[in-house]
């Protein structure tokens, strides 16, 4: 179903394709081996349309694959706004983490992507504004290492703590001062 999915995604007559397959009762839960499951490779290509009917379909929105990374995370990572606001208005979780302890507002951060940010935030992810990953790195901490001035303001104007410590023991605010480079992805 996985490449399947891939493919049907990007062809003319997508849709048509994608309906007979669901109705066929095949498993939209199946993964490949990264444990990816067609709605994972959906929200990476961000085929709106075939993302609503695998929702509607009642395919399992907060799935993780190997690395933990759910529809929404890679949707997020690929910068599809559409397909990020499916998946959140279809009930994906924003407070689920991957294996890095990221949830969508980690990702939203990293990226950089104002738009993403604000659907996350409409969604609640802004009430886990302190959650840290398992570097102790909040959204804020991310946005401002990864230099993206204006989603760090979005998120202290939300409510982030410029003065939380990471594990390392660094602040939004001491980072934003010293002229390291500082990339998390």
């Amino acid at each position: 179903m996985i490449l399947v999915a891939q493919c049907i995604a990007t062809a003319p007559n997508a849709m048509d394709c994608f309906e007979i397959l669901l109705h066929a009762d095949i498993s939209t839960s199946a993964c490949d081996i990264q444990g990816q499951t067609a709605l994972h490779v959906i929200a990476s290509i961000g085929h709106v349309p075939s993302l609503e009917m695998l929702l509607r379909g009642g395919c399992e929105r907060d799935t993780g694959d190997e690395e933990g990374m759910t529809a929404l995370h890679y949707a997020i990572k690929h910068q599809h706004v559409r397909a990020v606001t499916m998946l959140v208005y279809m009930g994906a979780s924003v407070s689920v983490s991957d294996h890095q302890g990221r949830t969508a507002m980690h990702h939203a951060a990293i990226i950089g992507n104002l738009d993403i940010l604000r659907v996350i935030m409409e969604y609640g992810g802004n009430m886990g504004m302190g959650w840290c990953d398992k570097h102790g790195r909040t959204s804020l901490h991310l946005a401002v290492c990864n230099s993206h001035v204006m989603c760090a303001a979005m998120l202290v104007c939300a409510g982030a703590n410029p003065a939380l410590e990471d594990s390392a023991g660094n602040t939004p605010q001491q980072l934003a001062s010293t002229t390291e480079v500082c990339i998390y992805q």
